[in-house]
């Protein structure tokens, strides 16, 4: 008689009497006492049966797998969601930085803190204040050097046109320094 075998289960033999014979599996599973051919059958069953319960087996192996990747995955949205949600916060953000900083650089500068910029840039090309005033005068600059060390020192204020003709006596230093033009001109209105 063929032998049916699977890879965890084979019929190791079926002995007995005539009337009474018992399958045996290679697993230690024993059929109860019948005929030859109904031996036989209670094997198949016994098989078919433990195929089923390694089937199942799999299967809640792969259900579990399935709810976690599900948990995962709903974790992921969830962050997802969140960080979009605070990416728009940061674009709206950044656009009402961006536009208070538009309207804000159309306000004229306080002359002030222009004139305190030019008295930094004075001391970055090295110049004097009378050099300076020498360059600024030169350029049609109407006001004296006491006058304009008051301005570049806070403590008097001028036109824009006055503060321009200071920026391009600067800039005309920075220039022969190998700088460029590193200053803005105020507007004039």
């Amino acid at each position: 008689m063929p032998t049916l075998s699977d890879a965890a289960h084979a019929l190791v033999s079926t002995h007995g009497t005539n009337r009474a014979h018992v399958a045996v599996c290679s697993c230690g599973w024993e059929s109860t006492p019948a005929s030859e051919a109904h031996a036989h059958a209670r094997w198949r069953i016994h098989l078919g049966s433990q195929k089923a319960a390694a089937s199942c087996a799999r299967a809640e192996v792969t259900i579990n797998v399935a709810r976690s990747r599900v948990e995962e995955l709903v974790a992921i949205r969830t962050k997802t969601a969140t960080r979009r949600a605070d990416l728009r916060d940061q674009r709206r953000r950044f656009a009402a930085d961006g536009e208070r900083r538009r309207e804000a650089a159309l306000d004229p500068p306080n002359p002030f803190d222009r004139a305190q910029m030019l008295e930094r840039a004075r001391e970055i090309a090295g110049m004097s204040s009378t050099d300076l005033w020498c360059s600024y005068f030169a350029l049609g600059g109407d006001l004296q050097h006491d006058s304009l060390t008051a301005v570049l020192q806070g403590q008097r204020t001028t036109s824009h046109r006055e503060l321009n003709r200071v920026a391009v006596a600067l800039n005309e230093r920075f220039a022969e320094e190998g700088f460029g033009y590193p200053l803005d001109y105020w507007p004039n209105r």
